[in-house]
């Protein structure tokens, strides 16, 4: 059995595993139907120095429990890609930080990719400076199903093992689904609706 010591834990761009986000808080405002669902990603997956990566677990923390929460991962691949979509507003292609709906469906449209679980196993081979949308990159998200009471979600983290070594990335990210039972963070309302105008 491992102990603390013996697996290094390391923030962005410090080890084998990047995410290509960090350091954020996204929040998400809840619709009038009850209850709803909220995704919160942008993490393209990769590895920083070419790296043998398997992931060993995902681990959240929260505040404020959502009714469900489960990891899912969008695989964009070039055939996804419609033609002529560099001249389009490509939102549906770029990394969505944070969307009302059950992925693939959001509240801006249908995503393109496979959606998938995921899971302990997962293999991560892309190189961080190939991820791009032409080339094509695995994104994480977490998804909620939220009731009235909102959910917080204030870290996550993910243990892998690269080149046979342990590691656990620890993402410094947070997310919000506004409710009822979100409190102020840091001084702040991060549910305020924003005023038209």
């Amino acid at each position: 059995m491992l102990t603390n010591e013996d697996r290094k834990t390391h923030r962005e761009d410090e080890g084998p595993l990047s995410s290509q986000a960090y350091g954020i808080l996204l929040s998400a405002h809840a619709p009038e139907s009850q209850p709803w669902d909220a995704a919160f990603g942008g993490h393209q997956l990769c590895t920083t120095d070419g790296s043998a990566i398997e992931i060993e677990n995902f681990r959240l923390k929260t505040e404020v429990n959502p009714l469900k929460k489960e990891l899912r991962l969008r695989t964009l691949r070039p055939s996804d890609l419609r033609p002529g979509w560099e001249d389009e507003d490509s939102n549906m292609y770029n990394v969505k930080y944070s969307s009302v709906g059950r992925l693939p469906d959001t509240q801006d449209g249908r995503l393109p990719g496979t959606i998938t679980q995921a899971k302990p196993g997962l293999k991560i081979t892309q190189n961080c400076d190939q991820v791009e949308i032409e080339n094509g990159y695995t994104e994480l998200f977490v998804q909620f199903k939220v009731g009235k009471r909102g959910a917080y979600m204030n870290n996550m983290w993910i243990d892998y093992r690269a080149n046979g070594k342990p590691y656990t990335l620890d993402l410094e990210w947070g997310a919000i689904a506004c409710g009822d039972d979100i409190p102020l963070i840091d001084g702040q309302d991060y549910c305020e609706e924003e005023e038209d105008g």
